[in-house]
């Protein structure tokens, strides 16, 4: 005869049993959560229109990080489908940090290789500066207007000097390039290049009005 512990013993490891394989068969059915590839913003040579002789001002310049909405402000790269009209974004890729900070460092180094100004310094330097390049970006997008992937960049930027706080310039600036294809890898290096040309533009111009 069978002890009746023994039979309570075999019966609850039974069921342990049935639980662990219901788990594992519940975890089977859960889909895995893919890695999205992560991007870093490629750079891109672009011609300069101020002189190379120029010498820097003898002004510090600080540049801000532009202000930007929600959508904008995150590390997803967005795209308005053709079909649609609705902003998205591309499934399974990533930029390396947020659009506004990517484009701020695009402007700092840009301005910085230019030696338009004395110094240069981001927005987390609290050291005192003449200049601030404040901004707002209104799009950092990829576009289909013809059909085919275009990266559309639209900033208003602000020159204020900081004795006074006082605007000394505003402008807006639009940049438009077209990817060779519609894969993402293409579409990155467009906005790589977009970037470059309307950070170029930013540094001739505040160069331009810090000189007046």
């Amino acid at each position: 005869m069978i002890p009746r512990f023994a039979l309570a013993g075999r019966a609850i490891s039974l069921l342990a049993a049935l639980a662990s394989a219901s788990m594992l068969a519940a975890c089977s059915l859960v889909p895995k959560t893919e890695s999205p590839d992560v991007y870093l913003l490629p750079r891109a040579a672009i011609e300069s229109t101020t002189a190379a002789t120029a010498k820097p001002l003898p002004l510090t310049l600080r540049i801000a990080t532009p202000y930007s909405g929600a959508i904008l402000d995150s590390t997803r790269i967005m795209v308005v489908p053709e079909e649609t009209g609705l902003i998205q974004a591309y499934a399974g890729a990533r930029w390396s940090d947020r659009a506004p900070v990517l484009l701020r460092d695009r402007l700092i180094e840009t301005v910085r290789g230019k030696n338009g100004f004395q110094a240069v310094a981001g927005s987390q330097n609290n050291a005192r500066a003449d200049l601030e390049l404040r901004s707002e970006l209104l799009a950092y997008q990829v576009e289909h207007p013809a059909g085919r992937p275009v990266v559309h960049i639209l900033l208003q930027a602000t020159l204020v000097a900081l004795d006074s706080n006082r605007i000394q310039a505003s402008r807006r600036f639009q940049v438009s390039r077209p990817a060779q294809d519609k894969q993402i890898p293409a579409v990155v290096e467009a906005f790589g290049a977009a970037s470059s040309e309307l950070a170029a533009q930013v540094a001739d111009w505040a160069r331009r009005v810090a000189d007046r």
